[in-house]
């Protein structure tokens, strides 16, 4: 038996490439399936006229040898679809822009590495308007073009990824353009519920077109923009969110689409259209992001001028103070050596009394030079903060308020007021009217602020329980107090801002007095 077994299977047992191991006959057998005399012997058996058992196995042999040959292709086309599963996986993990999602995925669609259809077209479901709108196709039109196409891939021999970014970085725009006509003409609304396309959408199956002529569910213009005798649609889905559709046909070759394509197609859209959402939301977030980064920039520059005008309106008031302070002494100094200079006076003292008087006058000009260029250093009309305004008029009168045991409630609204006014009329007017309100107050009462903005105005209402601040009261002589000249300077200094101080009455005997000013929303960035 081992004699007839070598004779048979091996035309040159003694010499044979694959040697026994361990001298067990058997093992030459099993060697011998690769050595190319093996299998030139069984067909010649398998051709023999003679019948029996030995030609009846080699065609057996022969049988099995081409069920391997197609069990080892099936298996290096599943290790290649493996790996390349892998790799365009890897890359839409690592993708988050939609342009580069897509590309990959019509990419590896057409391209001989991938799938190898000859055309790939995304439409993408715009929600805000209702449309299923063409956004992408990859492939040839024409069978010269396809020949062309494929015949410069061969060429450079590259890589998925190297293919989808060179499309990306060189082709993205024309292809849109050549395929513009195709594209636009595939755009539906989504209310067209009998629509091929929309039903495919919302039965959330794939179809296979065999005769895209004969479906009724295509408009004839679509199917002759298509131009194929095959199609197959695909619908991307995100849990409930509704992608887009892919459709893919072999325009060139005329090659049938398996129902294994489609399966094949099916399992690859599912990353695909988590992808595309995921690119979708981080370029939503992108944008949101950035809209909040632009806002926190502005309100930072519209902080930090809010507090260089207030430190230069503080430097401002102390400025005023100092200024009224010394030209106060100035002008008693000044009268006083003219007066002097009127008598009799030896030459030492009248030119004594000279240098002091103009000494005196280039103190007074040196202060108003001061004064001038510390008002012109803010503008007297900006956007300022309303609420930090009247805090800075408070503390003011803290040291007041503490000593007559008054209280003050005042909280600023959670949404700063920033308004258009004149800062520095409108810090007096606010200080006048603060002061006013505690001197009609009794030792121990207590003020409220309000601070609100309506729709076209902005109003400040001071609330306490005491006489009225805006009777005039008659001194000696019936003159006007000095208050009474305030707050007649403080209602023509609203009223130049286009505000009004309203009073009304309170049930307990108090009042309150609303400081309403214009609110210039146009001016307004606050």
């Amino acid at each position: 038996m081992n004699n007839f077994s070598t004779a048979l299977f091996c035309s040159d047992p003694l010499h044979c490439p694959h040697p026994p191991i361990g001298g067990d006959d058997a093992l030459v057998f099993d060697r011998c399936f690769d050595c190319p005399d093996f299998w030139r012997n069984v067909r010649d058996l398998a051709q023999g006229t003679e019948e029996g058992t030995v030609p009846s196995l080699a065609t057996a042999l022969l049988y099995a040898q081409h069920r391997l040959e197609e069990l080892n292709y099936r298996l290096e086309v599943n290790d290649r679809e493996f790996e390349f599963l892998r790799d365009v996986g890897i890359f839409l993990q690592g993708s988050v822009g939609r342009d580069e999602v897509i590309v990959m995925a019509l990419t590896a669609i057409t391209a001989g590495k991938g799938y190898g259809l000859n055309r790939a077209v995304l439409l993408l479901v715009d929600e805000a308007r209702e449309q299923l709108n063409g956004y992408l196709a990859v492939g040839p039109r024409t069978a010269a073009e396809g020949w062309q196409i494929w015949n410069e891939i061969a060429e450079r021999d590259e890589s998925l990824e190297e293919m989808a970014r060179r499309f990306l970085a060189e082709k993205l725009t024309a292809e849109q353009a050549r395929f513009r006509d195709l594209l636009d003409g595939l755009s539906i609304p989504l209310n067209r519920h009998d629509h091929l396309f929309v039903s495919t959408l919302e039965s959330r199956q794939s179809v296979h077109i065999s005769q895209p002529w004969n479906e009724p569910g295509l408009d004839p213009r679509q199917v002759e923009l298509l131009g194929t005798s095959e199609l197959v649609l695909v619908p991307l889905l995100s849990g409930d969110r509704r992608i887009g559709i892919l459709l893919a046909d072999n325009i060139v070759t005329r090659a049938p689409i398996s129902e294994n394509d489609l399966h094949r197609l099916e399992t690859f859209a599912l990353p695909v259209s988590y992808a595309i959402e995921r690119a979708a939301l981080y370029e939503r977030l992108r944008q949101e992001l950035s809209k909040l980064t632009e806002a926190h920039q502005r309100l930072s520059a519209q902080q930090e001028v809010i507090v260089r005008m207030e430190k230069l309106a503080l430097i401002g008031e102390m400025s005023a103070d100092i200024a009224h302070r010394i030209r106060n002494p100035l002008t008693i100094i000044g009268g006083y050596a003219r007066r002097l200079l009127k008598g009799e006076l030896s030459t030492e003292q009248r030119q004594g009394i000279e240098v002091i008087l103009r000494q005196s006058e280039l103190i007074g000009e040196t202060t108003s030079h001061l004064l001038a260029e510390t008002d012109s250093q803010h503008p007297p009309h900006d956007r300022w903060n309303l609420g930090k305004t009247i805090t800075a008029a408070l503390l003011l009168h803290a040291a007041k308020m503490k000593v007559r045991g008054i209280t003050c409630s005042f909280e600023p609204p959670e949404n700063e007021v920033i308004a258009l006014f004149d800062l520095k009329k409108v810090s007096y007017c606010l200080k006048i009217i603060i002061d006013r309100c505690i001197g009609a107050l009794p030792e121990g009462g207590a003020l409220k602020i309000e601070l609100s903005r309506g729709e076209a105005e902005i109003s400040v209402s001071f609330s306490f329980g005491g006489k009225t601040i805006l009777d005039d009261e008659e001194g000696e002589a019936g003159k006007s107090q000095p208050r009474d000249i305030e707050l007649a300077l403080v209602m023509r200094m609203l009223k130049q801002q286009g505000g009004q101080i309203v009073r009304e009455e309170r049930p307990d005997g108090g009042a309150t007095y609303t400081v309403i000013l214009p609110d210039n929303k146009e001016n307004n960035h606050g």
